[in-house]
């Protein structure tokens, strides 16, 4: 619990804090009368709460732009969680995201499970979290022209799942950013297998790699359901297909090279591409992207 005054001087130190050029964008009596309307003026764990709600966090975006939001948010999260390991790692912006808009083309389920990101982020996957430090999932909010043009064929692709396979497979959010990275190595998606999230950069707007790289992200979500941490470990059934004496590489981390991807670059007729060679899990990922 924290008083009043202390509230309202969180607020004023955060927008003092802002970019001159967007500082102006706080419109500071319409502030605290959201303060007011959401029950947050002397308490920073119903602040907190409030800055994660949707309903909330839009109200607010009429009157502060999402910088303010990103700014208290990393400001309240340590004093309200403690000291006790949970506390935010060294380079950490939390993820500020809001629902698809009204006029971009999805269907109902994939609007449902859509988020698009607001604002620059770096969030350590689920299974991340107490490592010190972690190895952070990055992004930027996309174009509107990227998210136009490609959320309507993710949905598509979304639509070939049941829903009851979807829930199987734990996916529970779709994150539409740009800028991707992981562990600062660039990515066209990133799964977190622990939270059930799978990030998607709409910025690469080639259309079969698109597609195939859903199907093959959504499989390896599938796999961790199936096997847990142990996905990436041998398989006998699945390897007593493979050639005499082949062995796998360490992973799809390590091979980045443009074309790996690509039909043209398979090894022979035991695999669909160079890069389903790296690991058994991108082995598995591959085949069920294009059966898909």
């Amino acid at each position: 619990m924290t008083t009043t005054l202390s509230i309202s001087q969180l607020i004023t130190d955060a927008i003092a804090s802002l970019p001159e050029k967007v500082r102006y964008k706080c419109d500071r009596a319409k502030i605290d009368k959201w303060l007011e309307r959401y029950g947050c003026t002397c308490d920073a764990e119903l602040l907190l709460a409030a800055l994660n709600r949707e309903d909330s966090r839009a109200a607010l975006k009429m009157h502060a732009p999402p910088i303010l939001m990103a700014k208290l948010l990393v400001w309240l999260s340590p004093k309200v969680v403690g000291g006790d390991g949970n506390e935010l790692p060294p380079g950490f912006e939390l993820l500020l995201h809001e629902p698809l808009p009204e006029d971009t083309l999805a269907h109902a389920g994939m609007r449902q499970s859509t988020r698009v990101v607001t604002f620059p982020f770096a969030t350590p996957s689920q299974g991340q979290r107490r490592l010190r430090p972690p190895k952070l999932i990055r992004g930027a909010p996309p174009a509107r022209a990227d998210l136009d043009l490609m959320c309507p064929l993710y949905s598509c692709e979304r639509a070939l799942y049941p829903a009851a396979f979807l829930d199987k497979i734990g996916l529970c959010t779709v994150f539409f950013c740009e800028q991707l990275s992981y562990d600062g190595q660039r990515r066209r998606d990133v799964p977190d297998l622990d939270g059930g999230t799978l990030f998607i950069d709409v910025s690469d707007r080639a259309v079969r790699r698109s597609r195939h790289a859903w199907h093959h992200e959504l499989w390896h979500m599938a796999d961790f359901q199936l096997r847990g941490p142990a996905f990436e470990q041998p398989d006998a059934e699945w390897e007593a297909h493979n050639p005499d004496s082949f062995t796998y590489g360490f992973g799809g981390q390590f091979m980045r090279t443009p074309g790996t991807a690509d039909p043209p670059s398979a090894p022979s007729e035991h695999f669909i591409n160079a890069y389903a060679t790296s690991s058994i899990a991108e082995d598995k990922a591959e085949v069920w992207a294009a059966l898909l």
